[in-house]
This record gives structure tokens, C-alpha cells and sequence, in this order.
């Protein structure tokens, strides 16, 4: 994974500082699951005087979150599922600007078009509201 941090003009930032995180590939994050490490597959980097920033890491997957809730019962009630499309978190920050918090998504992933966090078509079978 690559990427540049620049300024509204394109200008690059300098230093600035770059913390990413996934879940593992059992579909928790490392604050999840006990049998984790603590800072698994997390990192904080610093871009160099172009702006440039690159990791290496595994394939982040798709997961659920936890449905067994009040969320999970808006979900099934809106016949949806509850999954996450695969992605990899962004928190971007330097002095002078204000701090970005993003996620980057995997194309093709099964559930882009249905994310259970930000929508997407509904299921056939959820109820006309």
C-alpha cells in the first residue's frame, strides 16, 4: 500500500504522521480478540518531503459487526446482513491541518454495494417502510 499526503494546492506534507489498522484475517481487530497481540496488524508511519508514505500487509476481509444487539435487531428487521466491506483505516495528522480519519475499501469485495455500516441496496426481502 501506497499513497501521498499533500495540501488542498497538491503541495506534499512533510512528516506528517499516517496510523492505519485492519482486522485479522479471522475478522477481528486486535482490541477484540484476546489471542491477538496488542497493536496487530496497526501501524503509525511518517510521510517523507514528498509526502509519500508505503506498508506492506496482509489482505484486509470483510466482517461482521456485532449483531447481536439493538443494531442486529435493525438490521434484521430491515432485512439486512451484517457485514463490513474489506477495508484498511486511515488516521492522517500534521500540524497547521486538521486530522483526516478515512478508510480505503477493496474493489470487488461482496459487500461494497451493501455495507451494514454506511447502506447500500436493500435485501428482496426487507419491508417496505
Amino acid at each position: 500500500m501506497h499513497g501521498r499526503v499533500t495540501d488542498s494546492h497538491g503541495r506534499p506534507i512533510a512528516g506528517a504522521v499516517v496510523e492505519v489498522w485492519q482486522t485479522a484475517p479471522n475478522q477481528l481487530y486486535d482490541v477484540q480478540d484476546k489471542d491477538q497481540p496488542e497493536g496487530h496488524l496497526r501501524g503509525t508511519l511518517r510521510t517523507d518531503a514528498a509526502g509519500a508514505f508505503r506498508f506492506r500487509t496482509i489482505l484486509p476481509v470483510s466482517y461482521p459487526i456485532p449483531n447481536d444487539g439493538p443494531a442486529g435487531q435493525l438490521l434484521a428487521a430491515m432485512g439486512r446482513h451484517p457485514f463490513r466491506p474489506a477495508h484498511i483505516h486511515f488516521m492522517i495528522g500534521a500540524p497547521g491541518y486538521r486530522t483526516l480519519v478515512t478508510h480505503l475499501f477493496l474493489d470487488g469485495d461482496e459487500y461494497l454495494a451493501s455495507d451494514a455500516v454506511f447502506g447500500g441496496p436493500l435485501s428482496s426481502s426487507a419491508p417496505a417502510w
